[in-house]
């Protein structure tokens, strides 16, 4: 039998994603979430840093072994969070090879707080990804067992200024072929009155 005019008709309620409700009207957005989408180790031999998003981090060649994560924001409601918020990352070393890495620029950080795009992603790399060649030969000569541990902080907006939201510590471990992180718990700060 013919379906009926008009095309077939389907026995259930047709699902539509509107997204995450929006805020109750008055409340001001505050990160509460931070999520980190890790992508796949890499050897890096002059290509450029894509994010598990897809966002080119570094479209120059970079070199050495990683991977990519993103960190995504979001607010009590569960909108990605773009406007209002930035993050900042903290790198350190936990053993003597991460301190020799970071000395010798074969780990990259950037300290500057980061707003996060329109999805809310800040994208990211972990491991020793360098435009810097020099990191292929210190992979070739040495076994890697370098230990770091990673503090990011979200900041949001309360009036002209920025407070602390959300604290992540991870930890971190680079070896020759690529990096194991291990997410700690998220420590958060209600936004202040």
């Amino acid at each position: 039998m013919p379906p009926p005019p008009g095309g077939p008709v389907t026995p259930s309620p047709i699902k539509i994603d509107v997204g995450p409700a929006p805020l109750p009207a008055g409340e001001v957005a505050w990160p509460t979430t931070i999520e980190v989408v890790a992508g796949e180790n890499k050897n890096y031999n002059g290509d450029p840093i894509i994010s598990p998003s897809g966002e080119v981090i570094d479209e120059v060649p970079n070199y050495g072994v990683g991977r990519t994560v993103d960190y995504i924001i979001r607010d009590q409601a569960g909108n990605p969070m773009s406007d209002g918020v930035l993050l900042r990352e903290t790198v350190a070393p936990s053993n003597p090879q991460a301190d020799a890495m970071m000395r010798n620029g074969l780990v990259d950080v950037n300290s500057d707080p980061q707003r996060p795009d329109s999805r809310g992603i800040v994208p990211d790399t972990l491991g020793a990804i360098t435009r810097d060649q020099r990191v292929l030969s210190f992979l070739k000569q040495n076994q890697i067992d370098a230990k770091f541990t990673q503090t990011l902080t979200v900041y949001g907006g309360v009036g002209d200024q920025y407070r602390t939201a959300l604290i992540l510590k991870n930890e971190y471990q680079t070896t020759n072929s690529g990096v194991k992180i291990t997410t700690g718990p998220v420590e958060k700060r209600a936004r202040p009155k």
